[in-house]
């Protein structure tokens, strides 16, 4: 597959040198081989053959969540019209038997030898992912980062675990730099100490996949524990902020201090004095007395605002945003936050999970200027994919601490977990929640 094709370029077949005709292989996985074949036989019925089987050993997260898995590469035989009874009668004993037949002419991997596998898909532009499952390609993408072997004999097997990690991260809809990113990294482990491809099952694909993406995402649970005494919320307007901020505010209000106050003293000031806003923290504020809440709508308000309240815990500045369609950096939000301590303030940029990548990539040049140091995620129950905001959060290289997700205070709200984000995958067949556990 040349570089600048699209992935459905892999489509093709895969040939069997014991019977000379052409046919589709997919794999199918399971705890155990008996789990794999009668999971495989409840799916396909009685034309499935096995061609050969393999024990996959998965890494899991950062060497945790270690195990095997059995794994089986089979296909279709034809049907047999003289043949009757129910689609599963006799298809275990069936697909079994063809086991050592078949194998007696593959090579490792179920490739016959001197037979290259142009891509193993399926025709119609489809490449069967991991598990067994097809994913349709994205139109125009290619595998750029997947290495050549020497002598161009195992390039489109190589090429075969690019594209597949490429539709994996698509459908979760990463950024395309965050795809080059992980290919980049996971290229060199497509191929063994002298450059020839590796014999890679579609457990441990997935797995180099996963802890690639595990590796992107760094959670600070310190931070959630404690906090700067200040914390600017930064982001677009209609990014969420306000309804954060009244999550955060009421959270933190209920929470025992590191130093064993029982609750904290927390205040909020807002820089937008749009009546509506003004209103809500109003209400907010009478809803729970340990709130406070003033006004601040110039350098010199703000900074009486922070400091004639010395015994407050905490002081959340909820600011002004301006429309994604701005450009550049807005100077009078830079010129009224420059007043800051930044040694005892962090500036919590906050990411709406139903943002485009280029709306994103827009967003973080808008807030460039700011010391962003924190990443908080809103609007987390509205979207089904994540890759966009792991894509910002590698990108900024900054702690992920807070989620928020509905209207209500303080119950659709949470501190991050690897295991809250990552969970919302798609496109895996391993258990990730297994794998994360209690992350």
């Amino acid at each position: 597959m040349r570089r600048n094709e699209p992935l459905s370029a892999c489509g093709g077949r895969l040939w069997s040198g014991a019977c000379g005709v052409g046919m589709e292989l997919f794999t199918v996985t399971g705890k155990t081989y008996r789990d794999a074949l009668q999971s495989a036989v409840r799916k396909y019925g009685k034309r499935l053959r096995v061609q050969s089987k393999r024990t996959v050993k998965t890494s899991g997260v950062f060497g945790l969540g270690r195990g095997e898995v059995c794994e089986l590469v089979c296909y279709l035989a034809d049907e047999d019209p003289n043949e009757s009874g129910a689609e599963t009668d006799g298809a275990e004993e069936k697909a079994e038997s063809s086991v050592s037949e078949e194998r007696s002419d593959a090579a490792p991997g179920g490739v016959p030898e001197g037979v290259e596998p142009e891509g193993r898909g399926t025709e119609g532009g489809e490449v069967p992912g991991v598990g067994g499952r097809g994913m349709s390609s994205p139109e125009g993408a290619s595998a750029q980062a997947a290495p050549r072997s020497q002598d161009g004999s195992g390039e489109s097997i190589v090429e075969y675990y690019a594209a597949v990690v490429e539709k994996i991260l698509r459908m979760n809809d990463f950024s395309d730099s965050y795809i080059r990113w992980c290919l980049d990294s996971l290229a060199p482990g497509f191929v063994d100490a002298m450059g020839q491809p590796r014999d890679i099952g579609a457990g441990e694909l997935e797995s180099m996949v996963f802890n690639q993406i595990a590796s992107s995402v760094k959670i600070s649970h310190n931070y959630q524990i404690r906090p700067q005494r200040v914390c600017v919320l930064l982001g677009p307007s209609g990014s969420g902020k306000t309804s954060l901020l009244s999550k955060l505010a009421w959270v933190y209000a209920m929470q025992a201090t590191p130093d064993g106050k029982p609750v904290r003293s927390v205040r909020v000031v807002c820089t937008d004095r749009n009546t509506e806003t003004v209103m809500h923290y109003q209400r907010l504020s009478e809803a729970m007395p340990l709130i406070g809440f003033e006004t601040a709508g110039d350098e010199s308000e703000l900074s009486t605002a922070l400091y004639r309240h010395p015994g407050a815990d905490l002081f959340f500045v909820d600011t002004l945003g301006s429309p994604i369609s701005s450009t550049g950096t807005d100077y009078k939000l830079y010129s009224l936050l420059n007043i800051m301590d930044q040694a005892n303030t962090s500036f919590i940029l906050t990411i709406p999970a139903t943002m485009k990548n280029s709306d994103i990539e827009q967003m973080l040049s808008m807030y460039k200027a700011f010391p962003v140091n924190i990443i908080a995620v809103t609007r987390f129950d509205e979207t089904l994919t994540v890759g966009n905001v792991v894509s910002a959060i590698r990108q900024l290289d900054k702690p992920f601490v807070y989620v928020s997700g509905g209207r209500v205070i303080p119950r659709d709200f949470q501190m991050a977990t690897l295991k809250g984000i990552l969970s919302r995958l798609r496109g895996f067949t391993i258990d990730i929640s297994s794998i994360l556990g209690n992350s």
